[in-house]
């Protein structure tokens, strides 16, 4: 009798009480929940796992992780929520800067990660470029891998708009390599500088690069940069679409 209980506990666990996911409506809540006591069919308490994407604030993009954890959009919070802790990473591809411009960066990243940026995902892939950033930059850890936008840090998220560029031209190993004795923000500019030498499209890339060194201020670097990031973007992918945010509707949106 006792194994039949355990196996029936075991069932309800796994199954989410019998609900089919597709239909089902979900309540967050901030703490940790079981899936066995649901209140109603087609109803679960879940964890409210908050996500922020940004290179300036990204929305609409399809965010996923190894088990397929339902994910939403929610507009007024400029965040991504996973009913469920994320399982082996994040992966985040497509949506829209606030500006209208489509991202163009994959982002990858571990499941535990909860502010997703350019940044997170160099960091990730070229371990020791954290040192060499933080050196550079002369911030703490918190403050490299934060959201710079809430925080106001104008080093941040230039660097962010440099890693960005880095990677849809695919030329994030060379820029890992070219800032290790980097001890300043200028001598990393430089290094970006150094490490669009000789590439197919170097002059509109060096001149975003440029653009970006000499913006003053957090707050609409993203209108600021829109005409030189999407020269930039428009380079590599002919197709690029601009239009605004505002006019696009996603299935994963919501309040």
């Amino acid at each position: 009798m006792k194994q039949v209980l355990l196996l029936a506990f075991a069932i309800l666990v796994f199954s989410g009480c019998g609900i089919d996911r597709k239909s089902e409506k979900i309540i967050y809540k901030e703490k940790n929940c079981t899936q066995t006591n649901c209140p109603s069919q087609n109803t679960r308490i879940c964890n409210n796992i908050k996500v922020k994407l940004l290179d300036g604030y990204i929305r609409d993009a399809n965010l996923s992780d190894g088990d397929h954890t339902p994910v939403r959009f929610v507009a007024n919070e400029k965040v991504y929520r996973f009913y469920d802790e994320p399982k082996n990473y994040i992966r985040a591809v497509g949506g829209r800067f606030e500006s209208g411009l489509a991202n163009k960066m994959r982002f990858e990243v571990s499941p535990q990660t909860r502010i997703i940026t350019p940044i997170t995902v160099f960091v990730k892939d070229f371990s020791n470029t954290k040192y060499v950033l933080k050196r550079a930059l002369e911030i703490n850890e918190q403050e490299l891998l934060g959201d710079y936008i809430q925080d106001n840090n104008l080093k941040v998220a230039k660097i962010a708009q440099l890693v960005y560029a880095m990677y849809i031209y695919n030329l994030q190993s060379v820029f890992a390599q070219n800032i290790q004795n980097s001890t300043s923000l200028d001598n990393v500019f430089l290094m970006a500088h150094e490490s669009a030498r000789d590439h197919a499209y170097e002059d509109v890339l060096r001149d975003f690069i440029t653009e970006v060194h000499r913006q003053n201020q957090v707050n609409g670097l993203e209108n600021a940069l829109f005409t030189r990031k999407q020269a930039m973007q428009r380079a590599i992918y002919p197709e690029h679409n601009t239009s605004n945010p505002a006019d696009t509707n996603s299935s994963n949106s919501g309040g």
